[in-house]
């Protein structure tokens, strides 16, 4: 957001003293301390750059050089299907013991880091290698150690089964072609995505979960050729072929990564399920995703969205950095597009926007609580126990009942500088007087 508005609207930040990232990030931003599992399957309190503040001066500075047009608007001009049950579906897997002893080996690996008191030299251990490692190993250990045996109920086999059901079910469903004749070859499509356990580092680790899901889904059943890896087309000639083949129902699933398959995708006719294997490091990278599968010209009425994680695993980090970005980001463009005023963008439950948020915030709860196996009252007495926030005013009479042990928020944000934008409603007479009457 800083970037594109030194780039479209540089004079009005330097206006109001907030060209330098500093002085926006105090006026706009502030930090959350929360729980977070490490890749040892341990939990750390973290603190992060995690929600905005002083929403309606940032969006009025905004939208003096931008429009804003969310994809839920763009449903009363276009047919998409809907998402059934209404949210993404979470998938789990039990940590096996194998599992649980590799975490161990993690740890041990973190603490090296930490403890090592000078910089990394090449060939050292570093926390991305630990964290790429705790990734694959929420997939399948054999992605960590080629030895390992087949376990039935990892979240890899969980996918295979699962896509091979729904392939099974949907055999009989017929298509239409553009002249309203029906395609020659029935049977639905599936998408599954995986940025890990590509074909590409077999040589490498030994192991490749692509290459497990063909084989696997083979074994079963599916013809060989109904199954194709986008990492195979690399011409946009042969990716166009590709398309054409998924359309007309003789390739029923791709296999690919979001750099491959996340965009220029043109091969929604009847695609019924999407997989996500693993969990991607940015939240455009799962909206570019998904985007693949809700998209105008689906035949389906409703349609399937499944990801799958191990509990305790890497898997519960990536999606709760994950989803605060992006509901963030959709909030903050949907109330730019409709003139909403809010005084902050906060994670959780916060926000509420007819009804897709509602499940939108549970899910990330579920997928908070499912993936790291701990309870609902494990995260919330957590996170009040780390922190607690006074967004505004008329909150800040809370610490005060709790006394001087409790933890304080940093100085508030000068608004000063945003006076000529801020309603007259807005501002500390305001609280004051709202606080005296409560």
């Amino acid at each position: 957001m800083f970037t594109v508005q030194r780039l479209m609207g540089h004079s009005a930040l330097m206006e109001r003293g907030l060209h330098e990232f500093d002085a926006w990030a105090s006026t706009f931003g502030d930090t959350t301390t929360e729980l977070e599992l490490q890749p040892s399957g341990k939990y750390k309190p973290v603190s992060r750059f995690a929600s905005f503040v002083n929403v309606p001066e940032l969006i009025a500075m905004f939208r003096s050089f931008a429009d804003v047009v969310m994809s839920e608007d763009l449903r009363q001009y276009v047919k998409v299907p809907d998402i059934s049950t209404g949210k993404r579906q979470i998938i789990t897997s039990k940590p096996t013991e194998a599992f649980k002893r590799y975490q161990t080996v993690l740890d041990a690996r973190i603490k090296a880091i930490e403890e090592r008191d000078r910089p990394p030299e090449p060939g050292d251990d570093i926390l991305l290698s630990v964290i790429t490692d705790g990734r694959h190993a929420a997939i399948d250990l054999r992605l960590v150690d080629p030895d390992n045996d087949n376990e039935p109920d990892n979240k890899l086999n969980n996918l295979v089964a699962k896509a091979f059901r729904i392939w099974n079910e949907t055999a009989e469903t017929t298509y239409l072609r553009a002249d309203g004749k029906s395609y020659d070859l029935p049977g639905a499509a599936q998408m599954i995505f995986s940025d890990l356990g590509t074909i590409s580092v077999e040589k490498t680790r030994g192991f490749s979960a692509y290459r497990w899901i063909r084989n696997e889904l083979v074994r079963m059943g599916v013809p060989a050729s109904e199954i194709a890896f986008m990492q195979d087309y690399k011409k946009s000639s042969a990716k166009q072929r590709l398309f054409g083949d998924v359309r007309a129902g003789k390739v029923r699933f791709l296999i690919g990564s979001s750099e491959t398959m996340g965009t220029g995708v043109n091969a929604q006719l009847r695609l019924k399920a999407l997989h996500h294997l693993d969990v991607p490091w940015l939240p455009s990278q799962i909206e570019q995703r998904e985007g693949r599968i809700v998209r105008q010209g689906n035949q389906h009425d409703e349609i399937d969205i499944f990801a799958y994680a191990t509990e305790g695993s890497l898997d519960a980090t990536m999606w709760h950095l994950w989803t605060p970005r992006g509901m963030q980001e959709e909030s903050f463009g949907w109330q730019a597009g409709n003139n909403r005023v809010l005084t902050s963008v906060r994670p959780l439950s916060r926000l509420s926007r007819r009804r897709r948020p509602v499940w939108e915030f549970a899910n990330r709860f579920q997928i908070k609580t499912a993936r790291s196996g701990r309870s609902a009252t494990y995260w919330l007495t957590g996170s009040v126990s780390l922190t607690i926030a006074p967004y505004s005013p008329l909150t800040s009479h809370i610490l005060d009942d709790l006394g001087p042990t409790a933890t304080r928020p940093r100085s508030e944000p000068d608004r000063s500088r945003l006076a000529p934008l801020m309603p007259k409603w807005y501002g500390p007479s305001c609280w004051q007087e709202r606080r005296s009457q409560a």
